[in-house]
């Protein structure tokens, strides 16, 4: 009989702990609480803006048009033959044929200056 009213004891007592302790807990974060939304120009600043259209002017001046097309690719492996043919090994990737599109590139690298600019009017930290 004390056994039993014992038992029932501690199990209130751990309930209630747990009722307690639940409603005390921190409450889970909004997931999306750290994304930033995306700036549109019209929330940019005068200073911003124009910084933002010279950059994109440099930058649709500096790209190259390279030519969409076919390659091979993978690991040939080492030329091990005396005709100097190429043989994979058993950790290389199998050869296969890549087909791109038409693309542009730029010409030249971003600088710091160029990534700035970019995290500045999108709000990205640097």
């Amino acid at each position: 009989m004390i056994l039993k009213k014992m038992i029932k004891q501690n199990l209130a007592i751990i309930l209630l702990s747990s009722i307690v302790l639940t409603a005390c807990a921190k409450p889970a974060s909004n997931p999306n609480q750290n994304v930033q939304t995306p700036t549109t120009k019209a929330n940019l600043s005068a200073e911003q803006q124009k910084q933002l259209q010279q950059l994109l002017e440099k930058t649709k001046k500096n790209l190259i048009f390279v030519k969409g097309g076919n390659f091979m690719m993978g690991d040939f492996g080492p030329e091990h033959s005396v005709d100097k043919l190429p043989y994979a090994g058993g950790d290389s990737s199998p050869l296969h044929k890549v087909t791109l599109d038409d693309f542009h590139l730029s010409a030249t690298k971003a600088t710091y200056a160029d990534f700035d600019v970019y995290t500045d009017v999108t709000g990205q930290k640097k």
